[in-house]
């Protein structure tokens, strides 16, 4: 799978879990005086994936909160009023405390979102379908240089991340009216909008693995990097 990260100077993360705990009394009083918002997401992915831990942004701050979320857990934080994208996110924490993966390109994948004063916001459920494609590269520089004609055929996977506002609101629903029922009537939807949809993205795919001007197949390496630099270009 592709990755590639977006450098950035960030503040400390300051991080919220999957939880259905109520918010403490100073953060539910920022929301209400109308000085800071309230960010909630929802997430399936994998269930072999789960939790996940998505970290947003704030643009001009560069202040970065990680929304932690999965199953019937809902995510939240609490933030300054501004504007956020979607940044990285992992998931699946191993018995080691490794992470079984990671996607550290959400930042050109999706626009920014304006988060207003005293908002309850929900950014929607995140989830992803896996592109399943046979590529055909080779399998080291050194291979191509002698064996440029030949390749090696595997089946490669793919995320095509997809952000939708409707199916799991009610999670978030159902949190405020046990928790916050003052601020359910406040609840808006705003998913970010994705800047690319399946067809081009498969392209950058066939595209990026596709064979070299001298007939050679691309390392995997070559191929992955051909694939970000399209990403980087094409969702700006």
């Amino acid at each position: 799978m592709f990755r590639f990260s977006v450098i950035v100077l960030l503040s400390i993360v300051s991080s919220a879990c999957a939880t259905n705990v109520p918010m403490n009394e100073k953060q539910l009083a920022d929301i209400t005086a109308n000085n800071m918002a309230a960010i909630f997401m929802t997430y399936s992915g994998d269930q072999n994936c789960s939790p996940a831990s998505i970290i947003i942004i704030n643009t001009s701050m560069k202040t970065a909160h990680s929304i932690r979320t999965g199953g019937k857990s809902v995510g939240m934080t609490v933030v300054a009023p501004g504007e956020y994208s979607l940044l990285s996110g992992s998931c699946g924490m191993l018995s080691s405390g490794g992470v079984s993966a990671s996607f550290t390109d959400l930042y050109y994948w999706f626009e920014p979102v304006t988060v207003n004063k005293g908002e309850v916001l929900y950014l929607g459920h995140m989830n992803w379908d896996v592109i399943t494609k046979k590529t055909t590269f080779s399998g080291s520089a050194i291979a191509n240089v002698l064996n440029k004609p030949f390749g090696t055929k595997v089946k490669s996977n793919f995320f095509f991340y997809t952000i939708e506002g409707v199916s799991h609101r009610d999670q978030v629903d159902e949190y405020l009216q046990k928790h916050h029922p003052e601020l359910l009537t406040s609840l808006t939807t705003r998913t970010p909008k994705r800047r690319i949809d399946r067809e081009n993205y498969e392209n950058m795919i066939n595209e990026s693995f596709a064979k070299n001007s001298d007939g050679s197949y691309p390392t995997t390496q070559e191929a992955n990097q051909k694939l970000k630099e399209a990403l980087k270009l094409g969702l700006r």
